[in-house]
């Protein structure tokens, strides 16, 4: 046999094999192999309906886009829930508070890394001649920044006094009480201060004094009224050789109403007035923001203070010696006090100049 024939030969062997292998492949369902033999049968067969496979969707990676500072500012709210047992002058009033204090000095955009402050969070108000009215709300009471750990909340339980015209302090007329709308300002600040300094609070007489400074600022300048006007009387002499009790919650009650705290907060500002030689803008921005803020990431406020401050609590605690301690000129209240009326800051402070440079 000659070389072309076996060539010939052996390529009509290949397409023989190649066919054979088709035919098998044909007699395949999907998913079977050619050694899979179907079964034969003598009734024509129906056509083979081809499976339909689901598309399968490839995950979408996660959005990664962290929030902008102006973003996170915008997304954090406060949620009303203002009961009727309010007066409407007062409902009014509320409300332009909050917008008023939130545009003079916003929450920071670090409130998002306080685990506790949630957005919206809710304000539960109401008059307590009636008990909490709100059921999806039992354990709030009092006035405060309050919380059960994973959440926080803002409480105002009202008191009726404060909507009755009254004889007030060391005044001789009866009128409204002017704290009926500071403590919407001193609540809010709260929120402020903790955002800013991440939730380190001490020591309490600045984190407390400061609200207390803020919402008297605040009603001087909106009213013309607040307690700067009896340079906060009464003040106990109590504190006066050593204030450091009051830089935790322990005793804090016996404060009345934060006067000491509030009076050593306006003294330090009137010290950095003093020592730095700073306007009283600066002194309050520094006292009321700059020294919370840069507690964010420490734990050691008094080292913070002195480096704010330029001076140790202890060395500011000793000037508080200067002020004169004098017997109650009141028959209505025993005891030492302090002359504070050096410590009172100007009629013209404005809030705005305060805390202009706040982003």
């Amino acid at each position: 046999m000659s070389n072309n024939q076996r060539q010939n030969m052996i390529r009509h062997r290949k397409i023989a094999a190649v066919a054979l292998v088709a035919v098998l492949l044909a007699a395949c369902s999907p998913g079977e192999t050619a050694t899979q033999a179907q079964p034969t049968t003598t009734s024509t067969p129906e056509p083979e309906l081809e499976q339909e496979l689901e598309p399968v969707e490839e995950p979408k990676p996660e959005a990664t886009v962290a929030p902008t500072e102006s973003a996170t500012a915008e997304e954090f709210s406060f949620a009303y829930h203002l009961h009727e047992s309010l007066p409407s002058e007062w409902v009014a009033e509320f409300e332009t508070i909050m917008d008023d204090i939130g545009e003079l000095a916003p929450i920071s955009p670090r409130v998002s890394e306080v685990s506790h402050f949630q957005s919206p969070m809710d304000i539960w108000a109401w008059v307590n001649t009636v008990e909490n009215p709100f059921p999806e709300a039992p354990g709030v009471s009092g006035m405060c920044i309050c919380g059960d750990g994973p959440e926080s909340w803002r409480s105002l339980e009202m008191h009726p006094e404060s909507f009755v015209p009254q004889r007030r302090g060391l005044s001789d007329e009866e009128k409204l009480d002017i704290h009926r709308y500071q403590v919407i300002v001193h609540e809010y600040f709260h929120v402020f201060q903790v955002a800013i300094s991440g939730d380190r609070r001490e020591p309490i007489w600045l984190f407390e004094g400061g609200a207390q400074a803020l919402e008297n600022l605040y009603s001087q300048q909106r009213y013309g009224e607040s307690s700067f006007e009896h340079s906060l009387f009464p003040i106990t002499a109590t504190w006066v050789e050593d204030p450091s009790p009051l830089e935790g919650y322990e005793y804090t009650q016996a404060d009345n109403n934060y006067g000491f705290s509030t009076f050593m907060t306006l003294a330090l500002v009137k010290e950095l007035q003093l020592q730095q030689e700073i306007s009283e803008a600066d002194a309050f921005r520094l006292v009321l923001v700059d020294f919370q803020e840069a507690k964010f990431d420490q734990d050691d406020w008094e080292k913070v203070f002195a480096e704010t401050f330029g001076m140790r609590p202890d060395e500011f605690y000793a000037t508080l010696n200067k002020y004169t301690i004098t017997e109650s000129p009141e028959e209505w209240y025993e005891g030492d006090v302090v002359d504070a009326s050096p410590a009172m800051p100007s009629e013209d402070i404005r809030i705005e100049d305060i805390f202009s440079q706040t982003e």
